[in-house]
């Protein structure tokens, strides 16, 4: 079963965004996760598995946060103020909890029926970072089911694929809670895969590596994790 916490960059009408600059940050990394929505889209398709995608920005509410993480919802980006998330009265504030526990109430009801044999969370990361280009193609993150990461890891490097363990974050550091909170509840294997953006920022390169991960996508992965 697939996740994509950060799949879209809609800000919902109660929550007006008042400038340009709040309108570039979320079109930017900052908004969403380019490229990981079509990803994660045809590689359900591919091996017939469920898919739960986000359908607000991660600046309105953070799935992948915890509801007591600082960063649930920023209120700055890149030194640009976000109104939106400024001044909130506590309805306001109720409302980005009842998303979150929504969000993660359809993953749980989700994995109740299904059953998955794993749990795969798609993100993506940019290119350059502190001006500085990342190489990797493909991070690999965990903080449990290390010898899954490790065979998923293998297969790509077979593939001639740049990947990494926890890389360019940590599931130990940065931490996975998504899929953490829905694989401890289940008992079932979890991992977090980061694509660099720009190779899925189109719909080419986004069938292109559902392509290339669909194949690997199979229980015996999860097998022994």
């Amino acid at each position: 079963m697939f996740t994509c916490e950060h799949a879209s960059n809609v800000v919902p009408s109660w929550a007006s965004v008042a400038s340009d600059a709040e309108r570039a940050i979320l079109q930017d990394h900052w908004g969403w996760d380019i490229g990981a929505l079509g990803v994660s889209r045809y590689l359900a398709e591919s091996v017939a598995s469920p898919l739960v995608s986000s359908t607000i920005s991660r600046l309105i509410c953070d799935l992948n946060r915890n509801l007591d993480a600082p960063d649930l919802y920023r209120k700055e980006c890149d030194g640009v103020i976000l109104s939106f998330n400024h001044n909130l009265s506590d309805e306001e504030r109720e409302i980005r909890v009842a998303l979150h526990e929504t969000f993660h109430g359809f993953v749980e009801d989700k994995v109740r029926e299904k059953a998955p044999c794993g749990l795969v969370s798609i993100h993506s990361f940019t290119p350059v970072w502190r001006g500085v280009p990342r190489q990797l193609e493909v991070g690999i993150l965990f903080n449990r089911y290390e010898k899954t990461a490790q065979r998923l890891a293998k297969e790509l490097e077979r593939s001639s694929i740049k990947v990494a363990l926890n890389e360019p974050y940590s599931g130990f550091e940065d931490g996975v809670y998504s899929i953490e909170r829905h694989g401890l509840a289940s008992e079932t294997p979890y991992l977090e895969l980061e694509i660099r953006q720009d190779l899925i920022a189109d719909v080419e390169g986004q069938k292109r590596w559902a392509a290339r991960l669909a194949p690997l996508m199979t229980s015996s992965l999860f097998a022994a994790g």
